[in-house]
């Protein structure tokens, strides 16, 4: 991963600086995206289909896949970015969003409820660690850090201090957030 530190960035120049390299922007450092090998990709790919079809039928908002949320302050002025391998945003995030006519040509506005991160190799432990804490603190309701290798899940919910470690045999639910949804890590994990 490479950090660049800069200063506060405007709307406009995130959008032109991300679609010529992707990274994520936090506490003033650009770090630039590392790419996902075919294990994690593939997983994350399961993982939006199967969460979207859920979404889709139930209507009950959007889900994306490997594209960037932004936290701005009232002059468009973005202050943080992050990039989640899979996002749920709800209906009602998704009224205020669509509020703006080029909401699609641009970054999400605002923090999904959502966030799944699925390890790679080239991710190292800390920096995942402490991204879960920093979608804590950008306002991400529940986080699911997918870890394709070892077959284990580890779900973070905001307003909790203790985390739960998922392995085989255990399935994955929405909580609040998605009532209903279910998810078996044997499906996910198939060979």
């Amino acid at each position: 991963m490479t950090t660049i530190q800069t200063q506060s960035m405007a709307l406009d120049a995130f959008i032109e600086a991300y679609g010529q390299t992707p990274f994520e922007y936090v506490n003033g450092e650009q770090t630039i995206l590392a790419p996902q090998v075919t294990r994690s990709s593939r997983n994350a790919g399961f993982i939006f289909r199967y969460l979207a079809r859920f979404v889709d039928e139930n209507q009950l908002g959007e889900v994306f896949i490997e594209a960037p949320f932004v936290l701005l302050d009232d002059s468009n002025w973005v202050h943080g970015s992050r990039t989640p391998d899979v996002m749920f945003y709800s209906q009602a995030q998704l009224e205020i969003i669509k509020r703006d006519p080029e909401w699609e040509d641009k970054p999400l506005i605002g923090p999904p409820l959502l966030a799944v991160e699925v390890v790679s190799p080239t991710d190292r432990y800390t920096d995942v660690s402490k991204k879960v804490v920093g979608y804590l603190e950008d306002g991400v309701q529940l986080i699911w850090v997918v870890e394709p290798k070892e077959q284990v899940v580890t779900v973070h919910e905001a307003g909790s201090n203790q985390h739960m470690r998922l392995t085989i045999g255990s399935s994955l639910d929405g909580h609040d957030i998605l009532p209903d949804f279910s998810l078996s890590l044997s499906d996910l994990f198939q060979k």
